[in-house]
């Protein structure tokens, strides 16, 4: 077994995984990074997309927090909160993490029209 340093957390298998839809085993996988590297902001992220998938929304939240909290100006990880807090049915919430995610991304066209769409009253 590989040591926490050396360990290559979210190499190509839990992509692998996700892409071949196995879902759980891409979980595993990144719990597996996780437990290894803690404090490893990409991997949370992408447990939390690979949560969100799964429709498991409360837990994939948790996870994008983490992953904010970790690493704060991780515009992607704001991004994908704020898509999961709107399929919650939190507006507002999703508001702020897509202002958050184009304040630090403006260049990401992507991140400007989800503000937009929610500041018009537009759903998805």
């Amino acid at each position: 077994m590989r040591s926490p340093n050396t360990a290559r957390p979210c190499g190509g298998s839990p992509t692998l995984l996700k892409a071949k839809g196995d879902l759980d085993g891409a979980a595993a996988e990144y719990r597996t990074a996780i437990r290894l590297r803690p404090n490893f902001s990409e991997a949370h992220n992408n447990l939390g997309n690979v949560l969100q998938q799964k429709g498991a929304l409360g837990e994939a939240i948790a996870e994008y927090r983490e992953a904010i909290r970790l690493e704060p100006d991780n515009a992607v990880a704001h991004y994908d909160l704020g898509i999961a807090l709107e399929k919650r049915g939190d507006p507002q919430g999703a508001l702020e993490q897509y202002r958050a995610a184009a304040q630090l991304r403006p260049d990401k066209a992507e991140f400007r029209a989800s503000v937009q769409r929610l500041v018009l009253g537009l759903h998805p």
